[in-house]
């Protein structure tokens, strides 16, 4: 909801305290109205990614999405900007789920986001923190 109040803040011009002081259903009536006729830059492009991605794909045994023609439509961080310590706790933690759902057993990640835990700490304490790796980390951790 952040990223959508940011976006309307560029779109109107209202400051983020204006924005964050209008009522929620407000908020989300802005939101309905973006998704019906897009008004923020993301909501337009994202509408005609997948238009052209529908037009494109008429035709094609094997489809394409959207963010395969626009890769800038994806969300999250591109695999070649991520930290390779993050996408390893990334796999390790889905892995996890995959065998918790299918063997049917309770999952605990108590062990994983200690260690997440630390490597923040430890990313925190050098000269100059990785701020997105930091982020990345922090976004796993529940």
């Amino acid at each position: 909801m952040y990223k959508f109040k940011l976006m309307l803040s560029i779109e109107t011009g209202w400051t983020l305290s204006d924005i964050n002081s209008l009522p929620m259903d407000q908020v989300n009536a802005y939101f309905a109205l973006n998704v019906l006729n897009p008004f923020t830059y993301d909501a337009k492009a994202e509408r005609e990614g997948l238009l052209i991605a529908e037009t494109f794909n008429q035709r094609r045994k094997k489809q394409l999405k959207s963010w395969d023609l626009f890769p800038y439509l994806k969300s999250g961080t591109p695999k070649w900007l991520s930290d390779p310590l993050v996408q390893k706790a990334r796999a390790i933690i889905e892995n996890l789920q995959n065998s918790a759902r299918i063997s049917k057993q309770p999952l605990n990640l108590d062990g994983i986001h200690q260690l997440i835990n630390e490597e923040i700490e430890i990313e925190m304490e050098t000269k100059r923190p990785n701020i997105l790796k930091i982020s990345e980390l922090k976004a796993l951790l529940p």
